[in-house]
């Protein structure tokens, strides 16, 4: 499959693209910032105790992620404020009501896992669309580039390990739990 892309010619395509690349930096830092309040809310939440420490450790790189956003928000120019990201807002909710809803067991642990990684992949989604937008705009920076592709490696990963748990043994529990 072979794409004809053409190279932004005038300067309302050009600043149209640098908007939703803007709009789409300042979703993902909201998105980040969220996810250290989700991932920080399930540690007393989750039965597993390595989920727990997977998201422990992604915590971490939701720091870094914070603030190389911001490094590169002050390096572009743009102001590094939050922007909800709406579909990310709506699993968060999903989230809280599954807290509300369920025991802490194997099932909550399972419903979290799901929920996690719909948000991961949004931002997987959103770090490869930033990463093709900077390639775009040709921002001159080649460190920008490779961040958001830092970034896209680390939430694939975090995705691989909550599939690598979620298979090993978390949905056959789930699945063989009596309701």
């Amino acid at each position: 499959m072979q794409f004809n892309i053409q190279p932004l010619r005038s300067k309302d395509e050009i600043t149209a693209l640098r908007s939703l690349y803007e709009g789409y930096l300042k979703s993902i830092y909201w998105s980040e910032n969220e996810m250290i309040t989700i991932l920080t809310g399930l540690f007393e939440e989750v039965r597993s105790d390595e989920i727990v420490n997977i998201f422990q450790q992604h915590l971490n790189t939701k720091y870094a992620h914070i603030k190389s956003i911001q490094t590169i928000c002050e390096s572009t120019g743009i102001v590094a404020e939050m922007k909800v990201f709406e579909s990310i807002k709506c699993l968060c909710d999903e989230i809280s009501f599954i807290t509300r809803n369920t025991s802490r067991g194997v099932v909550r642990d399972a419903a979290y896992i799901v929920l996690i990684q719909h948000i991961v992949h949004s931002q997987i989604a959103s770090y490869g669309t930033l990463k093709a937008f900077a390639i775009t705009l040709k921002e001159e920076e080649e460190e920008i580039v490779d961040v958001f592709d830092m970034h896209l490696m680390d939430e694939k990963l975090f995705d691989l390990n909550l599939s690598n748990i979620a298979e090993a043994y978390v949905n056959e529990e789930a699945a063989n739990k009596e309701f």
